[in-house]
Formats: structure tokens, C-alpha cells, sequence
């Protein structure tokens, strides 16, 4: 169940990363620069050698702050802003905000909670909560679909919104209508 976990005790139920893409009979295992040929838009970009040996360095959940020295880049090495670039998803939290780069290792904490690669587009989609019609509808390249995705509202955001303004409109459209102050 997508609704069935809870993040602290006053806040709502929250879907968790593993709950939209962890599913292995769904999303079968791929390695970077793969195609899966039997899930549409199941695809991972490629990893250079060196993003190679930093997706394995972290933990789950950790970034480029637990590499060893040798593979933090230059620009990183004397400034500690940026914690989200290089990291990994976490299986059993909420996903993050996804950006037009989200399948790009190096542009976020978009890095598969599990295996040695960046998220595939189709599982950038599904953290988008997109309906199977919508994935089969993305074009281009691998890097204009991740745009698509990462510039997408998420579908079940925008129902909840929906859904809240139709609720407020048939509020306010059966409130009665005040009449003219009574005078005696």
C-alpha cells in the first residue's frame, strides 16, 4: 500500500521510495548505462570509471562527505555545501524533490538505494507518481525525458490539490448567501 507508512506521529501517511520503485519483479535490476528491454523507459545513464568506485564508496543514505579524499572532486575538496549531489536514495524514506537532472548521479541524491547506478527514467516517473500512460508518453533522449519528468508537478500532488479546490468551491457555492442587515 502506497498510503501504509507514516513519517513521526502528527504528520500524514507518506509512500516511501521503496514502496514506488523497490519492487524487483517490477523494476528488474539494470547496471549504469543499461536498458532494461522488458520495462519501457526502464533505462539508466552511464557512469564514468571514477562515479563509478564514489556510488559504492557512501552508505545508504550518504554522500560525498564519506568518500575517501581521493574521490572528492576538486570543488568540494575545501567547500562542504551541496550534501545532496552524489548521494543515494534511501529505501525507506520519502523521495526528494526531483529536478530536471534526476537521473544524473552527480546532480543529486539520485543515486538507486541499491544498485551501483543512477535512478532509471522510468523510476524518476514513478517517484513522480505517473501513471503508466503518462511514462509511455515521454520523448526524446534519455536527457529530455529526465526533463519532462523533473519539471512534472507530481500527479498525485496535483489530485490532492484538485481535489482540495473542488472541496473548497462546493463550500463556498452552498454556504448560504447573507441577506441585508436587518434594521428595526
Amino acid at each position: 500500500d502506497m498510503q501504509g507508512r507514516r513519517h513521526g506521529t502528527a504528520n500524514p501517511q507518506y509512500a516511501t521510495v521503496a514502496d514506488w520503485i523497490g519492487d524487483a519483479e517490477r523494476f528488474p535490476p539494470i547496471a549504469a548505462g543499461e536498458t532494461c528491454q522488458d520495462v519501457q523507459k526502464h533505462r539508466a545513464a552511464g557512469l564514468s570509471p571514477l562515479n563509478l568506485q564514489r556510488i559504492q564508496a557512501p552508505p545508504a543514505g550518504g554522500d560525498w562527505r564519506d568518500w575517501p579524499a581521493e574521490l572528492v572532486p576538486e570543488c568540494h575538496e575545501k567547500f562542504s555545501g551541496y550534501p545532496d549531489v552524489y548521494g543515494r536514495l534511501e529505501r525507506d524514506r520519502l523521495a526528494p524533490t526531483l529536478t530536471t537532472r534526476c537521473i544524473s548521479y552527480s546532480n543529486g541524491r539520485f543515486g538507486h538505494p541499491e544498485q551501483d547506478r543512477a535512478i532509471s527514467v522510468r523510476e524518476a516517473a514513478c517517484l513522480q507518481t505517473f501513471s503508466n500512460e503518462f511514462i509511455a508518453q515521454l520523448q526524446g533522449g534519455l536527457t529530455s525525458q529526465a526533463r519532462q519528468v523533473g519539471n512534472a508537478v507530481p500527479m498525485l500532488l496535483a489530485q490532492r490539490f484538485g481535489e482540495y479546490l473542488i472541496h473548497h468551491v462546493k463550500q463556498l457555492t452552498e454556504a448560504p448567501v447573507p441577506g441585508p442587515p436587518h434594521s428595526d
